[in-house]
């Protein structure tokens, strides 16, 4: 789990599900590699940006990155930028004491010339430390609209562009999670929770958390039948 400071909320703590061995690799082998790395303690280039649509995985990876490190006992720290406003600029500081720091959803920030100040200090303060810093974004830094100065720090690092999964993939990523979690899921039952539930592996995620407990409470397999019925009576 990643180390608190006293300046954040509890809320902000690392999901038990996103782990490496959660996450279904589809399209995005080399981004997973380069984590599965870092997480190890391997001597890397510091700064990593990955960025992607919604779904694409980038909160996952970076609090499975977390979640990884932290296994190694190496310091690790997850903030999702979304929630800016919840806690002060101070919860920067000393975070380049972490081994690694993950910034999510950058673009959260784009507006807020104070975090940029904050965040373009914490790399050079980073500089010395060498700790490494994995921050999120919604597109290539270019087109976030970020003060140029906090820009430039983001570009010089690596770049990883993170693809959806497609429909066949979030099939195989839904019976992967269920089987993390004791569940046996067919694959005809995948495949329609698919088609009836879109290939957003969030959404389907939160569908089999319903089935699960369904299951649990009719002592029922999630044979095609079973799973159609739950969600039927869902809609």
């Amino acid at each position: 789990m990643a180390i608190p400071t006293p300046q954040l909320p509890l809320s902000l703590g690392l999901k038990d599900s996103t782990t490496f061995e959660n996450f279904h690799t589809g399209a995005n082998p080399e981004a997973l590699a380069y984590l599965r790395a870092l997480s190890a303690g391997t001597e890397l280039p510091p700064a990593v940006y990955l960025w992607g649509e919604p779904g694409t995985g980038k909160s996952h990876l970076l609090q499975a990155l977390c979640h990884a490190a932290a296994a190694r006992y190496q310091p690790a720290f997850y903030l999702p930028l979304q929630a800016a406003a919840e806690f002060p600029l101070e919860a920067l500081h000393g975070l380049e004491q972490m081994r690694v720091i993950c910034l999510d959803d950058i673009q959260a920030v784009h507006r807020e010339q104070e975090w940029a100040h904050a965040l373009i200090g914490l790399f050079e303060r980073l500089r010395t430390t060498r700790g490494a810093l994995v921050v999120t974004g919604a597109g290539p830094v270019s087109e976030l609209g970020l003060m140029p100065a906090l820009a430039s720090r983001l570009a010089s690092g690596l770049s990883f562009h993170l693809h959806r999964l497609d429909p066949e993939q979030c099939a195989e990523a839904l019976q992967l999670r269920a089987e993390r979690r004791g569940m046996h899921l067919p694959e005809d039952s995948a495949r329609y929770l698919v088609r009836h539930r879109g290939a957003n592996p969030e959404q389907l995620f939160a569908t089999l958390e319903i089935l699960d407990r369904a299951s649990l409470a009719a002592k029922r397999r999630l044979t095609l039948p079973f799973v159609r019925g739950v969600l039927n009576s869902d809609s």
